[in-house]
């Protein structure tokens, strides 16, 4: 509908404005100066019915007033064209529109009227508040297993001890989780008569299956310590255990046990597939020694533990006894140290003199070069000091 003349004196003509919008198909309206409609396409007929010469925004919006924001004011007062979207109420459903408002020039380039253009975005608006809740969920989520990662954190650091001060032997471990929980672990557990075990293994791959993993076979540990038993009767109870449990999981793990008597001054020690323990002497002379592991990774074999699967030393005080895991060397190699187990010893020796706790931030230290954000491997450090 298009009013071809009025009071205001308007330029425009019937053909000029049926140009403009010829092969629009959104809703398209044209105000004047005043924002009185002069015309309205079959579309905003349809949605608003017949409205020339009221204020667009008294019969489009039921408003007194200038709609905030008003594109067409905007266009009216630069000559630019401006854009905004509202949401309107039409027959009980929410609607979102784009308003597009451009200006119409007179003779003498000054702005007489705007066209605005009017498109139904409902269904993107939807979608965009769908997809805006669904991220709030999958954040919320996000939020959830964070915590929940942090939880699961505090738990497994909470099982590996710091240190230990007995009468006759001394204990420090330093753990380094590349992704705060891991496949590693270590303990330390005091037994009677002057006796005490330290364990150190690492399980296959990082992140939270490992981790669990390393919990429950934590809790066989314990349950197997606790009734005495040998470095070796251990080593062959774990492998049967995760064979027998987690055979179809793709995890195993390195294994050392270490069972020391201070009493009568020996070391007991069953390793499966784990990084050599190094002995480091303190008798002025005979410098260090590797304690090998005598069986296979366990949790990969029924046939993993060797037909002598332990070893006895003697040990004496100011030995030094370090265990560690394979991320000690794989770090200095993933950071540019080169590193093999025989630097691995040097650098032991350099300083063997040290005391457990200044011994492993040293190693730390010199292996990661103080960056340890890089590590690409969980690293677990136990260093044991004969008294």
């Amino acid at each position: 509908m298009f009013s071809e003349g009025n009071s205001s004196g308007s330029v425009l003509s019937y053909a000029e404005l049926e140009a403009a919008i010829k092969g629009l198909a959104d809703g398209v309206s044209v105000y004047d100066n005043q924002l009185r409609v002069l015309y309205q396409n079959k579309v905003v007929l349809d949605r608003h019915g017949p409205a020339l010469w009221e204020k667009c925004y008294h019969h489009y919006h039921q408003k007194d007033s200038i709609c905030p924001d008003c594109p067409s004011v905007k266009t009216l007062r630069d000559g630019l064209v401006h854009t905004t979207i509202r949401k309107l109420d039409l027959d009980g459903q929410t609607s979102f529109f784009e308003l597009r408002s451009s200006p119409i020039f007179g003779a003498r380039g000054e702005v007489v009227a705007v066209a605005e253009v009017t498109r139904d975005i409902t269904e993107r608006e939807r979608t965009k508040i769908e997809l805006e809740e669904a991220l709030e969920k999958v954040t919320a989520q996000q939020k959830q297993i964070e915590a929940d990662l942090a939880l699961a954190e505090r738990v497994h650091s909470s099982l590996i001890p710091r240190s230990y001060h007995g009468d006759n032997l001394h204990v420090h471990v330093r753990y380094l989780p590349v992704q705060g929980v891991g496949g590693d672990y270590a303990d330390i557990v005091p037994a009677a008569d002057g006796k005490c075990y330290t364990v150190i293994f690492d399980i296959s791959g990082h992140g939270i299956a490992p981790a669990l993993l390393a919990n429950r076979v934590s809790g066989e540990i314990h349950r197997m310590l606790s009734q005495g038993a040998s470095p070796a009767d251990l080593t062959a109870e774990i492998n049967s255990f995760l064979i027998r449990r987690f055979d179809e999981t793709g995890l195993y793990l390195t294994f050392f046990c270490c069972l020391y008597d201070t009493k009568r001054r020996t070391l007991r020690y069953s390793g499966g597939g784990h990084p050599p323990a190094i002995l480091l002497r303190d008798d002025g002379g005979a410098g260090s020694q590797l304690l090998e592991s005598q069986n296979g990774i366990l949790g990969a074999f029924d046939n993993a533990i060797e037909d002598q699967p332990e070893d006895t030393i003697e040990i004496m005080p100011g030995d030094k006894i370090v265990l560690y895991t394979d991320g000690l060397v794989d770090a200095g190699q993933s950071l540019g140290v080169p590193m093999t187990l025989a630097g691995l010893v040097s650098l032991f020796e350099s300083i063997a003199h040290m005391g457990p706790g200044s011994f492993s931030g040293h190693v730390i230290d010199q292996i990661t070069r103080g960056n340890q954000s890089a590590l690409d491997d969980d690293i677990t450090l136990i260093t044991a000091h004969v008294i």
